[in-house]
């Protein structure tokens, strides 16, 4: 793992992307090239936390992203290297150290946290 951010006030480790099957029931193994995190509160995507960098399929990274000025929920938005983008609400940021992202059985996206 490698920080992509650092001086920001919030620490998310080991976000793991994990391929799975698209709603087609296609296998999907893409790249996240964009990840967004906002506060709740806020009604437009912040910057790309990954910046430059990229997270390949099977892989993990420390991220390190804004305050958020008091929020205790954020939502989240990939987007992966097929353009396809996924969206989460209302996920208590501050209470999670490792997120995972992938596809259920059904093929529909999923965040799960520990």
């Amino acid at each position: 793992m490698h920080p992509l951010r650092t001086g920001a006030a919030r620490q998310l480790g080991g976000v793991n992307r994990k391929g799975n099957r698209k709603a087609t029931g296609t296998e999907h193994r893409s790249t996240i090239s964009k990840f967004f995190i906002s506060p709740t509160s806020v009604n437009d995507w912040e910057e790309d936390v990954l910046g430059v960098d990229v997270l390949p399929d099977g892989e993990s990274v420390d991220i390190t992203f804004g305050r958020g000025e008091g929020s205790t929920l954020f939502d989240m938005k990939v987007v992966d290297s097929d353009n396809d983008s996924y969206e989460w609400f209302k996920i208590p940021l501050d209470e999670v150290n490792t997120l995972t992202l992938g596809f259920n059985k059904s093929g529909v996206a999923i965040a799960s946290w520990e």
